[in-house]
């Protein structure tokens, strides 16, 4: 484990709108500076500004400008890695690398230095507001923020809190609300969407001291704002957020995570209240996505919940005391709402969101593989995950870089694991074999197959490789021929402890001799007939 935290410099450069910002950097330290520096800047980071921004924005990223801005991570121009080799890369050396640490998590991949960021625009005015409501007298207005909060206009962001508290033990609403421009905007827009809020314009300017409080609602700056997401006074000095003060008094908590596709019916609300009211101090936090998140393809960063998903929850539980009967109480009943919830979220896979990181999900353990790591990385990566691992294994041959509990698996080296027992199984029929090579090839490329292409030179394998290459076609004399050569093979390959399987280096050079020009527009026809059957 390093600690970053003196590596804490940032650079605003407000003719450029960017800022560099090292790693060690709190979000909080981030903001300072800007907000000293400027009053129309700021960045669309998250709510906590007591976290790091090397964590935050290797994660994704979200937070009230999301909607109108995109996650942290999207807006990040540059990044300065340090890789286990004390290399200190950047965007333009390492594309693949750069794409993979603005939401895939950069421990797995490197010593992140610093980030430089793109500043956004924001007015001088913003209005922030909060409306308290009794779940059991507001389901209609719950499902009608689940069904239109997406689709607002992107300056307006609207999350929902869900908890319970008090004597009474009621579970409760609180939307908790941030309008990019001043109240005399906000109010029309609430009046056609939202007119159960019974806002008004005086609300605004007068203070409203009253515990519980109905409504609340302020117009003030942007740096205001974020203190009051943050459940800090709007008043508070700006020196707040370089607070690095640790709590004395502990709090434990347990949390996760989900993202929802469909509006949740009326049934899941309904158990969700009977869960919540089973338990003292859960809290469940949905916020909004639509707007800019819905611009942006599910692969431009390793974050892949764009378009389609209409908000994300994240669950958790606190207690103060850590006995083990109060904290096996705590986390039992988190799982069986997170259980309970699951016919209501996004399916197959279900997904969560890698800055709520649950090791529940699945960790890496001694027998840790490509594979068995993709069970829990999907949750968070969906498609994105094997990517992630082939830029891994293009930085790292070995498995033991950068190693920990939810790190990637170098996909080069899984799937020697996973494809071995095919490649030397001459009992799997041939036609078959072939669309296994075919898609293997599509996906990994035909440097990793050229490999298993050396040990089993069944005709049908033959084909499928040379139609998907296209370009080089290996005789089947050669291959078998160059099967004999050991001491040659064994020369370009290194041997890995984890996995007892050879790791190829090379072997696309090592086969070079053995190519010839492709074949005639006839032969490949006739090649991709027996292929196409093959993959059938």
């Amino acid at each position: 484990m390093l600690d970053l935290s003196n590596l804490n410099e940032i650079k605003i450069d407000l003719n450029e709108e960017t800022a560099w910002v090292q790693s060690g950097a709190t979000l909080g330290e981030l903001y300072y500076a800007i907000a000293k520096r400027s009053k129309v800047h700021g960045f669309p980071g998250g709510v906590c500004f007591s976290v790091g921004t090397g964590g935050l924005i290797g994660g994704g990223g979200l937070g009230a400008l999301t909607r109108k801005f995109g996650l942290a991570a999207d807006n990040v121009v540059d990044a300065r890695v340090m890789d286990v080799n004390g290399n200190i890369l950047d965007r333009e050396m390492n594309e693949d690398l750069f794409w993979a640490v603005r939401g895939g998590g950069g421990a797995s991949f490197g010593v992140i230095l610093a980030w430089k960021l793109k500043l956004v625009r924001v007015p001088e005015k913003v209005t922030i507001f909060s409306i308290h409501r009794k779940l059991n007298s507001s389901r209609d207005l719950l499902q009608k923020w689940e069904n239109i909060s997406h689709q607002l206009p992107e300056n307006l962001f609207i999350r929902l809190l869900i908890q319970n508290g008090g004597a009474e033990r009621q579970v409760e609403l609180f939307f908790q609300s941030q309008y990019l421009g001043p109240v005399d905007e906000l109010i029309p827009l609430l009046r056609q969407y939202f007119p159960e809020f019974n806002l008004e314009r005086n609300d605004c300017f007068q203070e409203n001291t009253t515990a519980g409080a109905v409504k609340r609602c302020y117009e003030v700056s942007w740096i205001q704002s974020a203190f009051y997401f943050y459940f800090r006074k709007i008043t508070s000095p700006l020196e707040v957020l370089l607070d690095k003060a640790i709590r004395t008094q502990k709090h434990y908590y347990k949390g996760t995570s989900d993202f929802v596709e469909t509006p949740i019916p009326e049934s899941g609300w309904e158990m969700m209240e009977r869960t919540f009211l089973e338990e003292a101090g859960p809290r469940m936090i949905l916020e909004p996505l639509g707007g800019k998140m819905n611009e942006i393809s599910e692969s431009e960063t390793p974050f892949p919940h764009r378009k389609g998903n209409l908000y994300n929850i994240q669950y958790t539980v606190g207690w103060p005391d850590n006995s083990e009967s109060i904290s096996s109480q705590k986390m039992a009943w988190l799982r069986k709402l997170f259980k309970e919830m699951k016919p209501y979220v996004a399916k197959s896979p279900r997904t969560a969101y890698l800055n709520y990181k649950d090791l529940d999900f699945g960790t890496n353990q001694e027998d840790y593989s490509y594979s068995k790591a993709k069970m829990w990385g999907e949750k968070y990566f969906n498609g994105n995950f094997e990517r992630l691992a082939k830029v891994k294994s293009k930085i790292y041959s070995q498995l033991s870089i950068y190693e920990n509990h939810g790190s990637f698996f170098p996909l080069s080296s899984s799937l020697f694991i996973a494809q071995s027992t095919m490649a030397t199984d001459f009992s799997i029929n041939g036609d078959h074999k072939a669309s296994i090579y075919a898609q293997f090839i599509e996906w990994h490329g035909y440097d990793l197959c050229l490999f298993f292409l050396a040990h089993d030179t069944s005709q049908m394998a033959i084909y499928a490789f040379e139609e998907v290459i296209g370009c080089q076609r290996i005789k089947t004399q050669d291959l078998v021929t160059s099967r004999t050569q050991e001491h040659a093979w064994r020369t370009h390959f290194e041997h890995d402890i984890r996995s007892k399987f050879w790791i190829c280096k090379g072997i696309e050079d090592l086969l070079k001799p053995f190519s010839k020009p492709c074949p005639s527009s006839e032969t490949t026809k006739t090649t991709r007939r027996v292929y196409e059957n093959g993959r059938g």
